[in-house]
């Protein structure tokens, strides 16, 4: 489930091209289903780093190595099997900074070497409900030997959480890093500022 900042996802509002998929799940491998709205937003919150060149920099603001950092934060959705798409990308509203901490707005991104996504869904009744019940079969897999106290662990625990999540959290979350081959995949199509296809997947774990 891995701060909800993809600012340079999209600019403001609805992505023009999405080039983000994936699967999410939550901690017992379930996928995040929904029955009552099929399908529901997903805000993604990025950062990311690599190398570029900068074209609004004076030289005390140049790293040597061309080194850059970058938030960013943008809307997608996710379908009721829990497979969800978006776009991520280094433009609009995304903040980018030279590696001697100076902000640039124009840059030009050579290479993405790190790429950490975090992803939210609202904390309603279904996604509480389904979160919580998923949380409470991991939590309570200790007591598998013994059907009735599992039972009385998973219902325990499901309450508890279900009560916390409805109304004390906005959002249930999650976050991955893209690394391997799908790093490899969206430096292949890096254009500038917009980052080729990849995949990563998420496993919503916690509550905020």
């Amino acid at each position: 489930m891995l701060i909800p900042m993809l600012t340079f996802l999209a600019a403001c509002g609805t992505p023009t091209e999405e080039n983000f998929s994936g699967q999410a799940t939550f901690t017992d491998a379930e996928p995040v289903v929904r029955e009552q709205e099929p399908e529901q937003g997903v805000t993604f919150e990025a950062e990311f780093g690599g190398t570029g060149s900068f074209g609004d920099l004076e030289s005390i603001c140049l790293p040597t190595d061309g080194a850059f950092t970058g938030s960013s934060s943008s809307e997608g959705t996710m379908s009721s099997d829990g497979t969800f798409s978006g776009q991520v990308d280094a433009s609009g509203s995304a903040e980018l900074l030279s590696a001697l901490g100076c902000v640039t707005e124009a840059l030009e991104i050579d290479e993405v070497t790190t790429l950490t996504i975090k992803a939210s869904i609202v904390a309603d009744s279904e996604n509480c409900s389904h979160y919580c019940s998923s949380s409470a079969s991991s939590e309570c897999a200790a007591e598998a030997g013994d059907a009735t106290a599992q039972a009385e662990c998973e219902t325990e625990l499901s309450a508890s959480c279900t009560e916390e999540c409805t109304t004390e959290r906005s959002s249930i979350v999650a976050e991955t890093s893209i690394e391997g081959a799908a790093l490899t995949s969206l430096n292949e199509g890096l254009d500038g500022e917009v980052f080729g296809s990849f995949t990563g997947d998420f496993t919503f774990d916690r509550m905020e």
